[in-house]
């Protein structure tokens, strides 16, 4: 198993997309816990998601469906790092 964590095909590494979806729910929840916001929060959920996809596309130039490799997140050149 440690030996195929090393190999570029690993594939249990997530995609960009999934990271940044990742990142949204988290936000999300953290939000809606601390301000305690009830009912219809589908605009808040909508500025969130459009906020957090524009940060993502200033900074990435990648197909964000694409699985991440063991070779792109130990390379700190690579733009995703």
């Amino acid at each position: 198993m440690i030996a195929q964590m090393f190999n570029e095909t690993f594939v249990c590494l997530p995609t960009p997309e999934e990271i940044l979806f990742g990142i949204i729910l988290a936000q999300i929840e953290q939000i809606l816990e601390i301000t305690g916001i009830n009912g219809d929060f589908s605009n808040f959920i909508k500025s969130t998601v459009q906020t957090w996809k524009t940060i993502f596309s200033l900074g990435l130039n990648m197909d964000l469906k694409k699985p991440l490799t063991t070779k792109i997140l130990s390379d700190p050149n690579h733009e995703f790092v």
